[in-house]
């Protein structure tokens, strides 16, 4: 389809096989799945913080001169942290955890481009029949996510 659409721009010399090249699949595999930030949940988590502030607090930093952006940064932003460090966690979470897209799409390849920690996991334990290093990955996984979430709720506790 991106191919159709670079060609109908005129732009056939950007056209690729964007699945089969090792240049390109990651890019590819990723453009697939979309920007992870901007999925429907977190959209809904956003939603439910900004609607959830006090419009007081706005009108006052207006009354006082601020910009637009301004109470975006100052009010809007530190007031919706919670959500914030929500999506945080649970991107980082899916990203490393996720695998069936490049399952789908490339299952892994061309070589090992689009292999991500849980196709990695998945392969190892499913596919290869090697529980002790799918369990061993397992394990891994789990520990960096504790690592990271428990790096994320200190940095935001800090910024609170």
């Amino acid at each position: 389809m991106l191919n159709m659409l670079l060609g109908a721009l005129g732009l056939e010399s950007w056209q690729r096989v964007w699945l089969g090249e090792s240049q390109t699949t990651a890019i590819g595999s990723l453009l697939m799945k979309g920007f992870p930030w901007i999925s429907g949940i977190g959209f809904l988590i956003y939603l439910a913080g900004f609607q959830s502030l006090d419009e007081s607090f706005r009108e006052s930093a207006r009354m006082d001169g601020a910009s637009g952006w301004k109470v975006f940064w100052r009010i809007d932003l530190p007031l919706i942290l919670p959500q914030l460090k929500l999506t945080t966690i649970l991107v980082l979470i899916g990203g490393i955890q996720q695998y069936g897209d490049q399952y789908i799409l490339t299952k892994g390849g061309p070589g090992y481009d689009t292999t991500v920690p849980g196709l990695f996991l998945f392969n190892n334990a499913f596919n290869y029949g090697k529980l002790g290093i799918g369990s061993a990955a397992g394990v891994t996984l789990f520990l960096i996510i504790a690592l990271f979430t428990v790096l994320n709720l200190r940095f935001m506790k800090a910024r609170t």
